[in-house]
């Protein structure tokens, strides 16, 4: 779960890479992020073909204080979450590379003067409708995805700056 809500925000980074970056399409990129059944069998697992594709692609991290060269914005360098996402969430060699990637964004946001405002909470609650009463959510005008059955499920991308009356009951929330 943990590595689900850092991807999230992994993706959500690399899509609004800030305009300063030149846009490539798929075909245009200079990424390439596929794996081949040859680098599974050579390195010994997905993981670790995984991890070799992306210093074959970025470059070895040693002495870069964690910083990878992101050059371009568009769906090529987007394509690197599907990547992840395919690794077990606790190999340490993959978790590292999400945390490269998101300060890599972040610091390319900073450097184009471009707040990163949004962050991404998701949230997976159940309970019964007697329940619902006793919660309280907090949100926020996009992104909001809500459902009310015997299950209830509140994902919302929730500003950094919301303000507690953006708080309401989960029952009139969910209205």
């Amino acid at each position: 779960m943990l590595q689900d809500i850092h991807l999230s925000r992994l993706q959500h980074l690399l899509e609004n890479l800030p305009g300063s970056l030149p846009y490539r399409d798929l075909e245009a990129t200079q990424y390439s992020f596929s794996i081949s059944g040859e680098e599974i069998g050579e390195y010994g697992d997905e993981t670790s073909a995984t991890n070799r594709r992306l210093e074959v692609v970025f470059g070895p991290r040693y002495n870069t204080g964690g910083i990878v060269p992101i050059k371009e914005r568009g769906p090529g360098i987007c394509a690197v979450v599907s990547l992840l996402a395919k690794c077990p969430p606790a190999d340490a060699r993959i978790e590292l590379w999400v945390e490269n990637l998101c300060s890599s964004a972040e610091k390319l946001y900073s450097e184009a003067g471009k707040k990163v405002s949004v962050s991404i909470i998701t949230i997976t609650i159940r309970l019964t409708r007697a329940q619902l009463p006793e919660i309280t959510a907090r949100t926020s005008g996009a992104g909001k995805k809500r459902q009310l059955s015997e299950e209830v499920e509140i994902v919302d991308l929730v500003n950094d700056d919301i303000s507690d009356s953006d708080s309401v009951p989960v029952n009139e929330a969910f209205g």
